[in-house]
């Protein structure tokens, strides 16, 4: 009773693995470590007399070596005696060399080390929990069933939201730092390697009702009365399909309908890693089973299904295209071009600086220091595991998953070797899986997130057990040991991993609070609305409990310091929100405001509010009260009880964490907003230039850091130095979201020549769509005037550099701009006498046209763009219409004159 209660738990731990955002929603963790050891000790509770006592499988000692490699990691190594250098990569500065009483550790970060020790230390469990429920043929159906079901389930699932995705994960969970959802999985590559898995489990389902049909077929042709029978030749073929037919039962299409819906589901995730894993675990199914002859049906199964079925499908909702266009992407990858491989690139000095590694979870804080290239994100993950395996774990990590690979291996050739069908499945199972996961590694890091390591650690769990059912059995009674040892290995293993697991699932809750008070204290930042529902007092109050939790059970995790902090900012914020919007309220009730004052607040939206009572707001008030000299002011905004209350332990808090972390950008960056604090005006400048420098020594800084430092520049009145950064910050990809503010605060703070041409990228499409985007007020005719010219200028520069079409193409669109309709008309034509086939084009030639009177050629050549597909299609027929109105308004007057001349 007790291995049937642990079965489901198993079961459903499978079957909710993704659905917590991958198993990465906070607390999701604590639940599956919850879970996982509630199976674990109902598998050793004896049930009845013929259970088997638990054996320890070699597979257990690698994973306890890994687990205790990890620990070793963390731990200080002065305790030990060994107080001398380890051999860290170049560029950086270990915890324990910047801080003076901090451990000795190989970890250059322990508590990051400690959060991943979490995750090694459940997959553990799983597997091994796995490997004492799972040897009966019964329960390997069932779990095999189980992992196709919820591989299904999430392909379905994918492809619905693929074709209705509105930008949140299940249509409501938003995501604070972005993604490219796919079902529960907010990288789809990660969903790719969690299907990969789910396809071998259908296929395993497969080939195990093919091989059972061959089997019955080749009794019934064993028998007398049977083999008496001689059919012709050529109706063999039929004769196995009709055979097939009638033995097909409702289970055999409900696996194949699993077997299509996970491949498309996979095609559909665009991910090529996967895709590549699918088929390459496919061709391994189709090899083995031409090499053994009793699989050949499976085989062309398989091949059919592949080339044929969710080929079809994924054309049918118009994911073609899009598949086919990424892997054309493959024949154009270049080291100069790719950040992928540029950053592996980068990342070799490190593997060859590592041999102890420097703790897991730590490849975060390593990569910034050795990119070479302008990328404006950090590589949490390096998206190879064997890279990052190499670079946290170093050479011992390297050797203890080789030789798990190589041990999964051999168990399943052991099976495959085996004459039951199970077995010779679940081999066929073990290599597909694998092959694909291997494969898909090296461009993702997808068993890093728990619902992929879980379904990994069930699936080579129920391998490695099986395996080691045959192997006892074809042992007989023949012994090495006396029988008493083993016995006592098994329970020794288990202990060590249930006490792991407790003490696991202890820091799990609260590594867990921190990351659920994290997540909710970047959305209530992102709403920008102090009446929001998340910055509501009680919410504030459950964030601040949940902190304090995971500051008790985490205390050196820098993380819970920093979120501490910004929660006392975000108080300091909503205070200060609610007392402007009473102000506003109270101006607006005053009897006579001037009109012009009313407009004023009343332009005063909730975010507007919100943003005014930041601390870039405050910073600006503070340099200008500085400059202004007034100390009445100044000793409001620097020595006021709100400030006194929050900001200060703010900035405490954030010099803490900057200490349990290395330099990180953003600590530094909020000590420079706050270090403005300060009552002497000195310390604080040389403080906050301190913390600028070190927000800016990353080689290539993220756009927002160079946004945010520029500001502080500004306010401060370094203008040049501000202009240095925004001008790095735009010329990034990413840096459309910092393009509004950076425009609106250039046209209030900086001189026009600097802000045309330093800020600016000098690119002809960057400067028009400022033009189109950000001066459309009347007021600002004269500066739109002078950027026009300006940006005349820089084409008529560029004429050698750009093609003839586009050079008359962005003069036609200066012109256009600059209501000059005539001129714009005739570039336009010249623009498309070069490229007739640029739509777009001809739709702007063909307003300015209209601007001009020249109807009959506006409709014209609006018709001609008609003819192709393009975004602007839904706008030509309006378009049109209104021309049309407008020749017989001008229609009409002349006639009416001519017959009142011809009446005369």
């Amino acid at each position: 009773m007790p291995r049937r209660v642990a079965l489901f738990v198993l079961t459903a731990l499978i079957l909710a693995a993704p659905w917590p955002v991958a198993g990465n929603l906070p607390y999701a963790r604590l639940g599956f470590l919850v879970m996982g050891l509630l199976a674990l000790l109902l598998a050793v509770v004896p049930g009845d007399k013929k259970q088997k006592t638990p054996r320890p499988f070699l597979m257990w000692l690698v994973l306890l070596l890994g687990i205790g490699y990890s620990a070793v990691q963390v731990i200080d190594l002065g305790v030990v005696g060994l107080d001398g250098p380890l051999n860290y990569p170049s560029k950086i500065e270990p915890l324990h060399t910047q801080v003076a009483d901090a451990p000795n550790t190989i970890s250059i970060y322990p508590a990051a080390s400690k959060g991943k020790l979490v995750d090694l230390i459940l997959a553990s469990l799983i597997f091994v929990a796995t490997s004492l429920i799972v040897r009966r043929s019964t329960s390997v159906l069932r779990v095999m069933t189980t992992i196709a079901i919820v591989g299904s389930a999430a392909s379905f699932f994918g492809i619905l939201q693929a074709v209705s995705w509105n930008g949140e994960l299940f249509w409501q969970y938003e995501l604070v730092q972005g993604g490219q959802v796919f079902g529960s999985f907010v990288n789809r590559n990660n969903a790719a390697g969690f299907l990969v898995i789910s396809f071998c489990s259908a296929l395993f389902l497969v080939t195990y009702y093919l091989i059972n049909w061959r089997e019955d077929l080749e009794r019934e042709q064993s028998r007398p009365e049977l083999s008496r029978r001689v059919e012709r030749r050529r109706s063999k073929v039929f004769q196995g399909i009709t055979r097939l037919l009638a033995k097909t039962e409702p289970i055999h299409l409900y696996v194949g309908l699993s077997l299509v819906t996970i491949m498309a589901g996979i095609l559909m995730t665009l991910s090529r890693g996967g895709v590549l894993a699918m088929v390459a675990s496919g061709l391994l199914v189709l090899v083995v089973s031409f090499l053994q002859k009793r699989f050949r049906i499976a085989a062309a199964i398989v091949t059919v299904m592949l080339l044929i079925v969710a080929s079809r499908f994924v054309a049918l909702i118009g994911f073609d295209e899009k598949l086919i266009d990424r892997f054309e992407q493959i024949s154009k990858l270049e080291l100069d071009s790719t950040p992928r491989l540029a950053h592996w690139s980068d990342m070799i000095p490190v593997m060859s600086e590592t041999t102890l590694g420097t703790g897991g979870g730590t490849y975060r804080y390593l990569s910034p220091q050795f990119q070479t290239f302008d990328f404006d994100r950090i590589y949490a993950h390096a998206e190879n595991i064997y890279i990052e395996t190499l670079v946290e774990l170093g050479y011992p990590g390297v050797v203890l998953i080789g030789l798990a690979v190589l041990l999964c291996v051999i168990s399943s050739t052991r099976l495959m070797r085996s004459d039951q069908a199970i077995d010779q499945s679940l081999g066929l199972f073990g290599l597909a899986t694998l092959l694909g996961t291997c494969l898909a590694s090296v461009f993702d890091f997808g068993l890093y997130q728990p619902a992929n390591a879980i379904l990994m650690a069930v699936a080579m769990g129920v391998v490695v057990a099986r395996a080691g059912e045959i192997r006892q059995d074809s042992q007989n009674n023949s012994v090495a040991k006396p029988a008493h040892i083993r016995p006592l290995l098994a329970w020794v293993a288990l202990s060590v991993v249930i006490v792991s697991t407790c003490w696991a699932t202890y820091y799990a809750y609260g590594y867990e609070s921190y990351r659920w008070a994290r997540r909710n204290i970047n959305l209530a930042k992102e709403h920008k609305n102090s009446a929001d529902a998340l910055v509501r007092k009680k919410s504030l109050a459950e964030m601040e409990s949940a902190l304090a939790t995971a500051a008790m059970i985490c205390p050196d995790l820098a993380g819970v310091s920093f979120q501490q902090a910004e929660l006392k900012v975000l108080r300091y914020q909503k205070l200060k929100s609610k007392e402007l919007q009473t102000s506003i309220e109270e101006s607006l009730e005053q009897p006579g405001l001037a009109e012009n004052r009313r407009a004023v607040w009343e332009s005063y939206t909730p975010e507007k509010i919100w943003t005014s009572t930041s601390l870039p707001s405050l910073n600006r008030e503070i340099y200008a009260a500085l400059r202004e000299e007034d100390q009445i002011a100044l000793q409001a905004l620097t020595q006021g009880e709100e400030v006194g209350e929050y900001l200060r332990p703010a900035y405490e808090l954030y010099q803490i964490a900057n200490q349990q972390r290395f330099n990180d950008s953003l600590t530094n960056l909020r000590l420079a907003q706050l270090a403005t604090l300060a009552n002497d005006v000195d310390r604080s400048t040389v403080l906050v230039d301190q913390h600028l420098e070190i927000a800016l020594a990353r080689p290539y800084p993220s756009a927002q850091t160079l946004f945010d430092c520029g500001l502080i520049y500004l306010n401060s009145g370094d203008i040049e130095k501000a202009v240095e950064l925004w001008s790095k910050c735009l010329r990034k990809p990413i840096a459309r979201r910092y393009e509004r503010p950076i425009v609106e605060l250039s046209m209030i703070e900086l001189p026009m020549q600097p802000f045309f041409e330093r800020v600016l990228p000098q690119n002809p499409t960057v400067l028009l769509r400022v033009v189109k985007n950000y001066f459309r007020d009347p007021e600002l005719i004269l500066p739109k005037r002078l950027l026009l010219i300006h940006t005349d200028r820089v084409i008529h520069g560029l004429e050698n550099e750009l093609a003839p079409g586009e050079f008359y193409y962005f003069l036609a669109e200066t012109a256009r701009l600059s209501d000059q309709f005539d001129v714009a008309a005739e570039r336009y034509q010249k623009a498309l006498k070069h490229e007739p086939r640029q739509t777009i084009w001809r739709f702007e030639y063909a307003r300015c046209l209209r601007e001009t009177g020249n109807y009959a050629a506006a409709i014209e050549q609006l018709q001609k763009c008609a003819l192709d597909k393009s975004p602007i299609f839904p706008r030509i027929k309006p378009l049109i219409e209104r021309i049309q109105n407008q020749q017989n308004q001008l229609i009409q007057p002349s006639s009416q004159a001519t017959d009142q001349l011809n009446s005369d």
